[in-house]
């Protein structure tokens, strides 16, 4: 027994220096749920942002967020409050200060631990660009109907109609000369030749098949590797095509979600003669 004391002597003190070590770093490893923020040592890694709250309403889902933030080149940040009331703040410019981590589904997400109404200067060094309303348009010479945005320019034709969008010079930087104006164009273009309808998309291989509109019409859409969008639907003998053109990069990806949405709405009217 005297021969084997020294071993487990030393046994029990690797373990207490193993347990001094790492024992601490091993339980807030453990204790740390999904969707919790993670402590490092003995500080927690902080973020913060700016621009105008706004609240998911019946969207929202208990631990995948409660709140949006929207900042100044539209993109949003999804939020939940950590002792904070972000009901409060809904519809103002905020600046907020709080934990970045993820949902369970994996989005990012920031837990608010403080948050200040930014001052009249403030906002407007850090104005947010939102999405406006959407309005009715329709065109009883081309015989069509859908939804635009409420600041869209409208220009019309001989069988054209052109919505004209804004460019938002706000976020070009040092490249402002270089950015156009999004469009999406709409033209009544004939068929009574009968040509295939895939081949008015602009490219009859990679044009797939899809519904259009709140009718479920028939057509075609195609994206070409510039960002342009090319749909097209068929009355009688007319074809109608929608091209959405992007002015920038930058703008791609938030006015193609809205040319879907246009053509989610769009539908045929009666004519007038």
């Amino acid at each position: 027994m005297k021969r084997i004391f020294p071993f487990i002597l030393f046994f029990l003190v690797v373990v207490g220096v193993t347990y001094v070590l790492y024992g601490s770093k091993i339980t807030i490893g453990l204790n740390n749920a999904p969707g919790q923020a993670s402590e490092d040592d003995d500080h927690v890694r902080e973020t913060a942002a700016a621009g105008k709250l706004q609240s998911l309403g019946t969207v929202a889902i208990p631990g995948s967020g409660t709140h949006i933030l929207v900042q100044k080149d539209k993109k949003t940040i999804l939020l939940s409050g950590l002792g904070v009331n972000l009901d409060a703040y809904i519809g103002k410019q905020v600046e907020i200060e709080g934990r970045p981590t993820t949902t369970a589904s994996g989005k990012d997400l920031i837990q608010v631990l403080r948050l200040r109404e930014l001052t009249a200067e403030e906002v407007a060094a850090v104005e947010t660009v939102v999405s406006k309303a959407w309005i009715p348009f329709e065109d009883s010479v081309l015989g069509v109907k859908f939804l635009k945005r409420d600041f869209w320019k409208t220009s019309s034709g001989k069988d054209t109609i052109t919505l004209t969008i804004p460019a938002d010079l706000s976020v070009c930087g040092i490249v402002c000369d270089t950015i156009k104006d999004d469009t999406i164009t709409l033209e009544r273009l004939d068929n009574t030749k009968g040509a295939t309808l895939v081949s008015f998309a602009g490219d009859e291989k990679l044009a797939s098949h899809n519904v259009i509109g709140t009718k479920s019409l028939s057509g075609y859409k195609f994206t070409s590797p510039d960002g342009k969008i090319t749909a097209v639907v068929a009355r009688e003998k007319s074809v109608f095509r929608l091209t959405y053109t992007p002015g920038s990069v930058k703008s791609a990806d938030s006015v193609a979600n809205d040319f879907h949405s246009l053509l989610n709405s769009f539908e045929f009217i009666p004519l007038v003669k």
